[in-house]
């Protein structure tokens, strides 16, 4: 097979499909469905280039070379473009594999969530009874406190009215009090004063002997 990857000369077309089957097998297999067509398309761009080179020389008188190494360099860009496309292939491909994986996982948390609420319905539906039990339980506790709450302050309202009349009683007998002191003070020094009087008008009728028979 000739080999002359720096200079101007030409591959025939089997030599072009077997050069692109030995790199390209060195990288990737591929199907005989795949590598066939493939092969054609790199063999008809590089035989194209050339005989649009040739037209350039006749046309312009300048030559334009295409050696067999632009042909490997063609195979070799294509398979690092495949490479790239490949990866970001692979890593679409474990994305959407972990994406799948949580997807399912979430569906059985979401399956066990349901079971438990399942489970857990009949025991919901009887704390609310009990709930709404103590909520009218407590509507009416809070009636009968208001009733009794009532009641106290009606009470209250009693009282205060008798203390209240108490205490006017109280001043108004104290007062009455206040205006008999002076009379009962002055009473009480009249009588002191009779009381001396008689003891001593009983002093002189002895003395003097009055009332003697």
């Amino acid at each position: 097979m000739p080999c002359c990857p720096s200079q101007r000369c030409s591959w025939t077309k089997p030599i072009l499909k077997g050069n692109f089957s030995g790199y390209f097998d060195n990288f990737f297999r591929l199907t005989p469905e795949l590598k066939a067509p493939l092969s054609q398309l790199c063999m008809y761009a590089h035989v194209t280039i050339e005989q649009q080179a040739d037209k350039f020389y006749k046309m312009y008188k300048r030559k334009v070379y295409t050696t067999p190494k632009s042909y490997i360099d063609l195979i070799t860009s294509y398979i690092t473009l495949l490479k790239e496309k490949n990866d970001e292939l692979r890593s679409y491909k474990n994305k959407l594999a972990s994406g799948l994986t949580k997807l399912t996982e979430t569906n059985e948390t979401v399956k066990d969530l349901e079971a438990n609420l399942v489970k857990l319905e009949p025991v919901l539906k009887q704390k609310t009874v009990e709930q709404e039990a103590l909520i009218r339980k407590i509507e009416v506790d809070k009636g009968e406190a208001n009733k009794v709450r009532l009641v106290v302050e009606g009470e209250e309202r009693i009282v205060n009215e008798k203390k209240k009349k108490i205490q006017d009683m109280k001043e108004e007998a104290d007062r009455q009090l206040n205006e008999a002191l002076p009379v009962l003070n002055a009473a009480r020094d009249a009588l002191s004063l009779l009381s001396r009087q008689v003891r001593l008008f009983a002093i002189f009728s002895k003395v003097l002997g009055i009332g003697r028979s």
